[in-house]
């Protein structure tokens, strides 16, 4: 995690892409950076989320140089974590356990 704020998170890595370092390196530093950065939105009572894939030439220097990624496997795998998660947070939790179910003793057979 690169960076964090109330409406942005930021996370990168080192690209293991060898295309990437290939077209993308410098002579500066010959691996650029895989980042994500993801942009949080509030809208009435929700939160819009957007993510950006990009490679990053000259990471954290001020010489950085961005190639959006606007598509392929990971952005499409960047859809569907978020998908699953809006999901899993619409979806209402189970109601607990009523406490006197629970502590009942069960009852003892009859022969």
């Amino acid at each position: 995690m690169t960076k964090d704020t109330e409406y942005l998170l930021q996370v990168e890595k080192p690209s293991e892409n060898f295309g990437a370092a290939l077209l993308l390196g410098s002579k500066y530093d010959g691996i650029p950076a895989e980042r994500i950065v993801f942009t949080f939105a509030p809208i009435a009572d929700s939160t819009r989320v957007v993510a950006a894939g990009m490679f990053v030439t000259n990471p954290g220097s001020a010489f950085e140089r961005i190639t959006p990624i606007n598509g392929g496997e990971g952005a499409v795998r960047t859809q569907q974590t978020l998908d699953e998660l809006k999901v899993s947070m619409e979806t209402p939790a189970p109601p607990p356990a009523s406490p006197i179910a629970a502590a009942r003793k069960p009852a003892k057979p009859t022969i």
